[in-house]
């Protein structure tokens, strides 16, 4: 398989995670590094920034805050207790209950991988989602991007959900291109 543009596989030990994609301005304070970002290039290093701000949306309660990172027409497949909920991702942050009186935060909690190819790029971000401060669910999101006129954004999100205790990243070890 041959592939035109930049591909990097960044996998690295998350104990060795030394730096992590700063906020943007307006939003939550930069978290501790959870992951590595070393050898990430340009274009992996601004798709890694757009699903950050997505994410960062949620806790700031700013649902304009995360379409503004998709084609809000994209798609969106959650598996939820073996369930598939197929929607939009603006059907996915409608989903989201902002009016919760709980604090709500999704953070990337291990290594992701990214790769680009010219206009197109996805994502593989472990998460964690959190409710005042203490983890509901962990799992994994797999996120499709566009670049469009220099921009990249959200076309696509494929995530699942599983209690804290399972955590899961055997695909980090087994991952075959």
């Amino acid at each position: 398989m041959h592939f035109s543009g930049t591909i990097v596989l960044a996998i690295t030990a998350f104990a060795g995670c030394t730096s992590a994609v700063p906020s943007p301005r307006g939003s939550l304070p930069a978290a501790p590094p959870r992951y590595s970002t070393a050898g990430f290039s340009q274009d992996q290093l601004a798709v890694l920034k757009v699903a950050e701000t997505f994410l960062q949306g949620i806790g700031t309660r700013n649902p304009t805050q995360m379409l503004d990172q998709t084609l809000p027409s994209g798609g969106a497949a959650l598996l939820r207790n073996g369930a598939e909920i197929l929607t939009t991702l603006t059907g996915l942050v409608n989903r989201i209950p902002f009016d919760s009186p709980g604090e709500m935060t999704e953070i990337i909690s291990g290594q992701p991988i990214i790769m680009v190819d010219h206009d197109i790029a996805m994502a593989w971000t472990p998460y964690e989602f959190l409710i005042n401060s203490t983890v509901d669910h962990v799992g994994t999101d797999i996120w499709s991007f566009v670049k469009q006129d220099g921009q990249w954004l959200v076309s696509g999100v494929a995530d699942n959900a599983r209690d804290p205790g399972q955590h899961s990243y055997e695909a980090y070890e087994t991952l075959v291109l």
